[in-house]
């Protein structure tokens, strides 16, 4: 390994281990963009999975243009990174919760670039490279651009939905399923009730209507008898002297026939 003396051999180092941490991003980030729940966050992580590979070619000219060959010297710091957030993400339980592992993993790695980005910035515009402080100037901006995009995914849905996941032991969404399903029940069993006692009502209210028919016909009736039974007792009121007085005549008769 050459001996690292001059801010030049210094500047070179940094842009091979930027070099190394872009690459292993770039076989890291389809992975995670697959196993992002959020499509929100499987998009963002595809599209920097794009600029990463823009950034390993900006890295590879930079390095050409100082007329060395585009090589990249191995990044323990990013296998460090990407080994530690894929163990957080392969223990987290499917769903936001893993979305927020994801995004923590990833926004590891990219402060780690942007320090390293900012440091390599800053050595070649003391060094005198303007075109590559350009151009790490304009990778570093993006990297931040993806950091606060990670940032709004995570505070507008994933960490929120995340926080309202329950426990993995917990039985709220079972109690909740069968809260859900008794509700159901006692509304079906409430609404058949009622349906019941409409029909027994509607039944009563035919019953009323069908006696008080009946009733109104009774009073008629008896209204007609009452009539028959005071004309019977008027006829049998008006008969009484009648038969008082053929009751008179009829001895005189009987006399009669005897004198003669």
């Amino acid at each position: 390994m050459a001996k690292v003396d001059t801010l030049q051999s210094l500047f070179v180092q940094e842009l091979r281990d930027l070099l190394d941490a872009e690459k292993q991003l770039v076989r890291t980030l389809p992975r995670m963009a697959r196993m992002a729940t959020s499509p929100t966050l499987s998009s963002a992580l595809r599209e920097h999975l794009e600029e990463t590979r823009g950034h390993v070619s900006r890295l590879e000219q930079a390095l050409e243009s100082l007329g060395l060959r585009a090589s990249s010297k191995k990044c323990v710091g990013m296998q460090g990174l990407i080994e530690d957030g894929e163990e957080t993400i392969d223990e987290a339980e499917d769903g936001p919760v893993r979305d927020a592992a994801l995004i923590g993993a990833a926004q590891r790695t990219e402060h780690y670039e942007m320090a390293g980005y900012g440091t390599a910035r800053t050595f070649a515009t003391l060094l005198g490279h303007a075109g590559i402080a350009s151009v790490l100037e304009t990778t570093l901006n993006e990297e931040k651009a993806a950091d606060a995009k990670l940032t709004t995914i995570a505070e507008a849905m994933v960490n929120p939905e995340a926080a309202a996941e329950p426990p993995a032991g917990d039985d709220r969404s079972g109690f909740a399923a069968r809260t859900a399903e008794w509700l159901g029940s006692t509304a079906g069993a409430a609404v058949g009730q009622i349906g019941r006692m409409a029909g027994r009502l509607a039944g009563a209210g035919q019953k009323m209507g069908s006696s008080g028919a009946v009733r109104r016909p009774a009073a008629r009736k008896t209204t007609a008898t009452g009539s028959s039974a005071r004309t019977r007792t008027a006829a049998k009121r008006s008969s009484g002297p009648v038969r008082r007085a053929a009751a008179k005549t009829a001895p005189r008769a009987r006399k009669t026939s005897r004198s003669r």
